[in-house]
């Protein structure tokens, strides 16, 4: 009888993936670096990745302790298919979304019975702060460093909202025999909305957060600094190191993107430039964000067309 194929579950391999969201991690270990586990645990984990076009593998020389040569070591990276994902599991846009019934039928109560009516306003408040817990406990802890600031600001917006709502409610109940027949939820509604128009998914090009389209600086400005920066090195020279030519542009483009940094850079490369990769060992590389991979191997240096390196 054949053996039974292991069960994948993707959110499983979703969290995984999550730690190669900065750039090359190693694929299988013991520590919490590795972003698969060691050995049988992590296998399957690692096949379901790559036969689903999310991650691709490649060796790195790694330092180990008591050996003069580095080791080859298998690390992933992950496909822009990985990257999207990532991110389309974690838009919490349609949780967001689904809070509006909830908050509509604030404005829905027509009963004449306070009764009545304390038992649906108590529904609606349950179910509003069961969604609330749901979008800022449960994302919380799977979003990017950058989109948590945005979220912990949104959750006591839409916290203090509600809150208000219910303590209005009370005090409606509590001061007349006549119950209202219209609750207003507009509170919840413009917060609810506000939070709607920040929550787009991030470009899956971009590894830094978001930022304002009118202060992107446009792709042939960033160009043309790289051409000019490179055009420095000198025929003794190694070329221009990545972290180097990042500090020169981001004083001049504060809301540089690491995803334009490197389609700059691909653009230019074997037609105003030519890049080359890392040869020493990945963790000696310095902001390792910045480097990418071509052809299996990681570039890390700019060159002028002319000078063989």
């Amino acid at each position: 009888m054949a053996k039974q194929a292991t069960s994948i579950d993707p959110k499983v391999v979703l969290a995984c993936l999550r730690k190669a969201l900065k750039g090359p991690t190693q694929l299988q270990g013991d520590d919490s670096n590795s972003m698969f586990p060691k050995g049988a645990k992590g296998k399957p984990l690692v096949e379901w990745a790559i036969s689903h076009g999310y991650l691709q593998t490649t060796k790195m020389p790694v330092n180990v302790a008591g050996k003069k040569k580095p080791a080859q070591v298998d690390y992933g990276y992950l496909t822009e298919a990985g990257r999207k994902f990532i991110f389309d599991e974690e838009n919490p846009k349609p949780i967001l979304e689904s809070l509006l019934p909830a908050v509509e039928k604030l404005g829905k109560i027509d009963t004449p019975k306070p009764e009545a009516i304390a038992q649906q306003v108590q529904q609606v408040s349950e179910e509003l702060d069961k969604k609330v817990n749901q979008i800022f406990e449960s994302q919380k802890s799977k979003l990017m460093s950058e989109l948590e600031k945005k979220f912990s600001k949104l959750e006591e917006e839409l916290v203090k909202s509600v809150g208000k709502i219910k303590e209005d409610l009370a005090k409606n109940l509590g001061s007349s025999s006549t119950p209202q027949t219209e609750i207003d939820p507009k509170p919840v509604l413009n917060a609810l909305t506000e939070a709607l128009k920040r929550v787009d998914a991030p470009n899956v090009h971009q590894s830094s957060s978001p930022t304002n389209e009118s202060t992107k600086p446009q792709l042939k400005q960033i160009e043309d600094a790289i051409i000019a920066q490179v055009s420095t090195q000198t025929e003794s020279s190694l070329g221009i190191r990545f972290d180097t030519l990042w500090n020169s542009l981001i004083s001049r483009f504060p809301d540089l993107t690491h995803g334009q940094f490197h389609d700059a850079l691909r653009n230019l490369n074997q037609k105003k430039i030519r890049l080359s990769g890392w040869s020493g060992v990945i963790d000696d590389m310095p902001k390792p964000e910045l480097g990418f991979f071509i052809s299996s191997k990681v570039m890390y240096y700019a060159h002028r067309l002319d000078i063989l390196g």
